[in-house]
C-alpha cells in the first residue's frame, strides 16, 4: 500500500490497483495523472472538502462517499460521478471493499466545532485482510475503544489540538486503536519530533509514520 500526504487530513491511497482519495484538500499535480476510483469526504468544512481537488482527482468512473448529512455534496457531485451517503455504522461496498462510517466529533471542546448530532464520519475501510481508519476531525471519543477488535492496521489520527484532539489525545487514542501504524495529520506543529519521541515512549509496539505534505510511504 502506497499512502502519499497532501495537506491537512488529505491523503491519496494506492491500495492493490485502487487510489483511494480521502478529505480531498490541496491537490494539484500530486497524483501524477491518477484518477481516484474512491473519494471519501468526512465532513463539509473547506480543508476537508474542497471542489477544484475534487475536480483534479475525479472521473465520471469515480465513486465519492460522504455522510448523509451534507446533502450539498450529493447534490452538486451526482451529475459528475456516483455518490454514497453514508451514516455513522453504515456500511457500503464500493470497488470490493467495504468502507464504514465510524463517529467523528467533538467532546473536550467550549465550542463543539464538530458536533455529534451532524453525524459526519470517519472512515473504516477493508479489503477483507487489511483495514485502515481515517478519523477525521475528531476528539478522541469513547466509540475508538471498540476499533481494537476491528484489527486496524493504519489509523490516520488528528494531533490539531484545536478542532480536533491534541498530540497526547492521540497518543491515548493509539492505545485505544491498537493499529500496526498510526500516521499523524490536521498538525499545527510543522516539526513533529518532539510528538513522534512522546508516540514512541508510551506506545513501543506500535509503528509511527510522521508525513511532510507532498511526502510518500509504503506501508
Amino acid at each position: 500500500m502506497r499512502i502519499t500526504r497532501i495537506k491537512q487530513s488529505c491523503f491519496v491511497i494506492e491500495w492493490k490497483d485502487i487510489t483511494i482519495v480521502i478529505d480531498p484538500y490541496g491537490i494539484k499535480d500530486q497524483m501524477d495523472g491518477k484518477i481516484a476510483d474512491i473519494i471519501l469526504v468526512t465532513h463539509s468544512h473547506f480543508d476537508h472538502y474542497e471542489g477544484k481537488s475534487i475536480k483534479r482527482a475525479a472521473s465520471s468512473e469515480s465513486t465519492l462517499v460522504f455522510p448523509k448529512s451534507v446533502k450539498k455534496i450529493g447534490k452538486k457531485w451526482k451529475n459528475s460521478m456516483n455518490v454514497v451517503g453514508i451514516e455513522p455504522k453504515e456500511k457500503v461496498e464500493v470497488r470490493g471493499l467495504t468502507i464504514e462510517g465510524f463517529p467523528m466529533y467533538n467532546i473536550h471542546k467550549l465550542i463543539k466545532f464538530h458536533k455529534k448530532k451532524k453525524r459526519f464520519c470517519g472512515y473504516l475501510v477493508s479489503d477483507g485482510s487489511r483495514t485502515i481508519y481515517h478519523a477525521g476531525d475528531t476528539d478522541r471519543i469513547p466509540e475508538m475503544k471498540y476499533l481494537k477488535q476491528e484489527n486496524v492496521d493504519i489509523a490516520f489520527l488528528p494531533i490539531g489540538g484545536y478542532f480536533t484532539m491534541n498530540p497526547e489525545q492521540a497518543i491515548n487514542a493509539a492505545q485505544d486503536i491498537s493499529p500496526k501504524t498510526v500516521v499523524p495529520m490536521h498538525n499545527r506543529l510543522k516539526d513533529l519530533k518532539v510528538f513522534e519521541k512522546t508516540f514512541k515512549g508510551e506506545n513501543e509496539d506500535i509503528e509511527l509514520k510522521c508525513l511532510d505534505e507532498g511526502e510518500a510511504t509504503q506501508i
